[in-house]
């Protein structure tokens, strides 16, 4: 993964897990306990402020030098770490179907 190998060159990196499925953390190196005790990014921490060429403007809701403070995490040498949102809990039946322990339905 690039971000530990620009890390591992003393470069400090910034990694920001922004899929619905925030697993950067365990690729990075995080133990499954210190990844489970993430503090996510709320949805409501930006704001949309404008637009411009199509395109949403957003600003934070609190002071930008806080962001680190209250939702970075140390996930490897060199490797802070933000996660942008909360993965969304699957229905029993969708997660069943998944799995193949239940019927599918659409």
């Amino acid at each position: 993964m690039l971000a530990r190998v620009l890390a591992s060159r003393n470069q400090h990196i910034l990694a920001i897990d922004g899929d619905p499925n925030p697993n950067l953390a365990l690729t990075l190196g995080m133990s499954r306990a210190d990844a489970d005790r993430i503090t996510y990014i709320p949805a409501d921490l930006m704001r949309r402020v404008g637009e411009q060429d199509g395109v949403s403007i957003l600003k934070p809701n609190i002071p930008e030098n806080e962001i680190m403070a209250r939702f970075g995490h140390k996930a490897a040498e060199n490797v802070d770490l933000l996660v942008m949102g909360k993965p969304a809990t699957a229905r029993p039946a969708l997660a069943a179907c998944a799995l193949r322990t239940g019927p599918c339905a659409a």
